[in-house]
Formats: C-alpha cells, structure tokens, sequence
C-alpha cells in the first residue's frame, strides 16, 4: 500500500500568485510510485492553480456540500470539485466539526455524496469538543464517529484506495497545541482500532483503506509515526506552509 502526504493549507495564502510560488518551492520534479501527494488550497484559488501548476501531484478541497447543484447559498458541490480535476475531498474535519458545530449526520451526507461523484473522501475522525481533552477516550470517540459518518456506506460504493480515513486528535493540532503531537504509539493503538472496525464492517475490502494520521505532524516526528503498524501517511496543516519542512516530509516518505 501507498503512503498519502495531503497538505491541508485551510485559508492560506492569501492570493494565487502566493499559491503558485508555494508550490513551485516544494520543487515536485516527479510523481512518486509509493507516495500520492495531495494539496488542498482555498477554493478560490483550485481554478486557476489546477490550469497552471502541472500534474505532478494530486488536487484536493478542504471541504464540499452533499448535494449535486440547487438553491444552498456558499456550498459548492463535488460535482463543481470534480470538473476543476479535484479528486480528493476532506471531509469532517476537526475544525468543522469543532468550529461550525458540523454533525456526524452531515459529514455522512458529504461521504455518500462524494463517493457518488466518483471522488476521494478523506474522511477525518477523532474530532470535535468532546475530543479537546487529551485524557478522552479516543477510541471510543473515534468508533463511534466511524459508525455515523460511514453508515449506509456499502463495500459497493467504493474502491481500494478510493476512501482514506484520517485520525485527527483536536488537541494535538498545530493551531491549538504548539506542535505537540499525539504520541506514535497511541497514533498506532487508535489506528489499529480503526482497521478493525474497517474489516469487521467490510471484509477484506476494509483492510485496503489507508489509514493516515493528522496533528502537528511534521519532519521531525513522520519517521517515527510511519514505523508503526496500519499508519500509511499524513494530513499535514502548519508544516505543509513550510516549504523546506514539507520537502524534507517527501523525502522521507517517498
């Protein structure tokens, strides 16, 4: 299985010029046949950066609506995603589901919805406010959000690899702990966790998801993370601004 390192830029930069020499800095000469890179900008900017900056690389969005096309004013639709060459989608994310008090409900709709569209969901699990504390009980928190977000969701509906999920403690994000990471081994407890409910729930099929670990993940600690079991990768925030931070993730991984 292939390792997975998404930057996740949230709302930076702050123009597609600044866009375009961020990603010329990372200095992508080639596509890698063990590592898929995606990277994530603001939507404004997926337009013009996915007719200018190549294909070296794969275009993802940080987040999109479950509807097809209608009267829902600021969503975007992964429909409207797909036709700019987006293929992957971040979905329930901590910020999200802290922030803008999204439900487990509402990342599900956004699941099936890109799963339809032929797309990637990223699914991101172990957040929100009842996860901010470092003593919760992650795996508790993070079953159970696997249960809603992925319910009705049939082994029919998707393809190895086409569905990745992520562990994203809240507390370990860079913009709230300093760059304080979980630990691997909790990483790896939690991921082990996860591969089970993901083969309980669809076979062998299940054991084809790629796991990936979020939280002030940088190239200080990925060597450590990537050595433990059932982790295949990254969701990368303030490192991924970085760019000789972000070279150095790639060469690691690559």
């Amino acid at each position: 299985m292939k390792n997975y390192l998404v930057a996740n830029w949230k709302i930076n930069p702050q123009s597609s010029k600044e866009c375009l020499d961020l990603i010329s800095k990372y200095e992508i000469k080639s596509r890698h046949e063990n590592l898929e890179i995606v990277v994530c900008p603001p939507f404004l900017y997926l337009e013009y950066l996915t007719a200018n900056s190549g294909n070296l690389f794969e275009w993802g969005a940080q987040d999109c609506f479950w509807e097809k096309g209608g009267a829902y004013t600021g969503e975007v639709s992964p429909h409207q995603l797909k036709a700019l060459g987006v293929k992957y989608v971040i979905l329930g994310h901590s910020e999200r589901r802290e922030n803008l008090e999204e439900t487990d409900e509402m990342v599900n709709k956004k699941v099936r919805a890109v799963l339809r569209a032929k797309m990637n969901p990223i699914l991101c699990v172990g957040g929100g406010r009842e996860a901010m504390d470092p003593k919760s009980d992650s795996q508790k928190i993070v079953l159970a959000q696997l249960g809603k977000n992925l319910a009705n969701v049939q082994k029919k509906d998707f393809s190895a690899g086409q569905l990745i999920v992520s562990y994203e403690p809240p507390w370990a994000l860079s913009t709230v702990s300093g760059n304080v990471s979980a630990s691997p081994k909790l990483a790896a407890e939690v991921a082990f966790a996860i591969k089970h409910f993901l083969n309980s729930t669809y076979g062998k099929q299940g054991l084809d998801i790629p796991i990936i670990y979020g939280g002030s993940a940088n190239a200080s600690n990925v060597s450590q993370f990537i050595k433990k079991p059932n982790l295949d990768g990254f969701l990368v925030g303030g490192a991924s601004l970085n760019p000789p931070e972000f070279k150095k993730m790639i060469s690691l991984l690559k």
